[in-house]
């Protein structure tokens, strides 16, 4: 065999390895069902004070932790997402401070948004409020089955 046959017999190797190596990444996505209840770790961006805080403010987060579904990233760490005051609470010094924060959805690997359960901030005891810092962790969970695909 000549030695330009010999290259050509090289490069006809080496690209068919790598074509089998994409088809075997391209083949490698899958979609996965993320059901209702997904644990999602959220961060706090900014403090939240329930003494201070109104209706209609907005509360910015970040995924905490990768969500994984059967092995697979469905939400990336990090991921920002923000909700909305929508109840604030200190009736009198029988109840504790609260705050809930709705309408919370953060866009998933596939950037589909996947709607959260609202979280709520609450003091633990009676006529108390709740200072939460930039930077402390909340749990969630979505809110219904969603189907994502992860490459």
């Amino acid at each position: 065999m000549s030695r330009n046959a010999l290259w050509h017999a090289i490069a006809f190797v080496v690209a068919l390895a790598l074509l089998s190596f994409a088809a075997a990444t391209v083949s490698a996505a899958v979609t996965v069902l993320a059901p209702a209840g997904t644990k999602v770790a959220l961060k706090y961006i900014e403090p939240l004070d329930t003494a201070t805080i109104k209706p209609g403010e907005r509360i910015h987060f970040r995924i905490a932790a990768d969500v994984l579904v059967d092995g697979r990233v469905v939400i990336k760490r990090s991921t920002p997402l923000a909700g909305t005051v929508n109840k604030v609470g200190h009736e009198s010094v029988l109840n504790s401070g609260f705050a809930n924060i709705s309408e919370l959805a953060v866009m998933a690997v596939d950037k589909k948004h996947v709607l959260l359960k609202d979280v709520r901030v609450s003091a633990k005891i009676f006529g108390g409020n709740k200072r939460v810092p930039a930077g402390a962790l909340v749990t969630t969970g979505t809110m219904k089955d969603i189907t994502i695909w992860v490459p």
